[in-house]
This record gives structure tokens, sequence and C-alpha cells, in this order.
């Protein structure tokens, strides 16, 4: 739930995900921006981000970020196979543990 990224913003974050995927796993990153928005940018390109209903990239090549903010009340489809990790800080409690993970 966010514990291990502060001081960036979300866009930072994703573009730092997608510049170190070693492994090519992703072709975009979605992300809540500031206006609580569900966008997402291109690894190939660097561009401003776009509304997530104009991806067409498959659920198994996107990398989601979910920040502390956004992690209780926010539904972003994903593929049925994906993966998630969950971060926890110090101040972090049970309840917002639970609402991040489930």
């Amino acid at each position: 739930t966010g514990a291990l990224i502060t001081g960036y913003t979300n866009h930072q974050v994703i573009r730092f995900v997608l510049k170190h995927d070693e492994n090519d796993m992703f072709d975009v990153g979605v992300f809540l921006d500031d206006n609580d928005q569900q966008v997402f940018v291109t690894k190939a390109n660097d561009t401003d981000p776009k509304p997530i209903y104009q991806c067409g990239t498959p659920l198994k090549r996107r990398f989601t970020l979910y920040d502390q903010r956004h992690t209780t009340g926010t539904d972003i489809k994903q593929a049925p196979n994906a993966r998630a990790l969950a971060t926890l800080g110090k101040g972090i409690t049970f309840r917002d543990h639970s609402q991040a993970c489930w």
C-alpha cells in the first residue's frame, strides 16, 4: 500500500517501472492521476497520460499502480492471473491493508 514509494507522483513511479522492466513484461502503466482519473502511459512513447478507455493493450501486458489514497473504492480491471505486491508502512492499519489487498 505504497510504503516503499514516497516523494514521487504516480506518473513518475510508472515511468520508473516501465523504464526498468528488464523482463519486458509490460507495455503500459496504469495509474490514477491527480484528478482521480484512471489513465495510462505507454513504455514506447513518452506522452502525457491518456484515459484508460483508450487503452487497447491486453490486461496481461499492463502494470497497475495503486497508491495509498486510491486503494479503497478503486476498481481497475486486471488479468485473471495477475500478481500483486503490497508494501506496508509502520503506520498502516489492518483495515487499510485489507482494503488494499482484497
